[in-house]
């Protein structure tokens, strides 16, 4: 043991830093402009033109590097399909555009204010308007419709329909309708 502890100790672990060249002084702005020191240059001919120059090379510079990226960007685009993503997109924008007008003319014509009547030539335009108007989602608005039932004239909405019956809203009220009873019908 006194062998090992009169030789000199290793270090355990050895730490190697990078040599690192000398740093040199970082670069700062050779010309510092401001307002006070152009208003002090302008009686000086040669440099307004020196900084002309320079702000002409700078500005062509600046407008090379833009042109650049524009150009590298649309190439990304193309190549990554999005000008094909775009007008799918429009696509489709079309055809919702399309299917919602056809929805609004069909609820137009839904609204239309035309006198149905229970006759025998005009019971199956009856029913057919009654089947429509019973068959509306049941968290949209019911339109309003006028009856006359029994020589009264009601102010209702058809909340649904079983067989030769309808399902009436009339104020407060909800009751059965028999469909003979129905005189005229229209919606107001």
């Amino acid at each position: 043991m006194d062998d090992n502890t009169k030789q000199k100790a290793k270090p355990l672990l050895y730490i190697v830093q990078p040599e690192m060249p000398p740093q040199d002084a970082p670069q700062m702005q050779q010309v510092h402009r401001s307002k006070g020191h152009q208003k002090k240059r302008e009686g000086v001919p040669g440099e307004e033109s020196l900084f002309s120059d320079r702000e002409q090379n700078d500005e062509n510079e600046e407008q090379r590097k833009e042109a650049d990226e524009e150009r590298k960007l649309e190439q990304l685009k193309q190549e990554y399909g999005v000008y094909e993503a775009l007008k799918e997109i429009e696509d489709e924008i079309a055809a919702v555009k399309k299917v919602t007008m056809q929805e609004e003319e069909d609820f137009s014509s839904l609204n239309s204010n035309h006198m149905y009547s229970n006759t025998p030539e005009g019971r199956d335009a009856l029913l057919l308007k009654l089947n429509e108007l019973s068959q509306y989602p049941a968290n949209a608005q019911k339109p309003l419709c006028e009856a006359v039932v029994k020589g009264k004239i009601l102010s209702l909405q058809v909340l649904g329909k079983h067989e030769d019956s309808i399902k009436v809203k009339s104020g407060p009220t909800v009751f059965d309708l028999d469909i003979s009873e129905i005189q005229h019908f229209r919606l107001v």
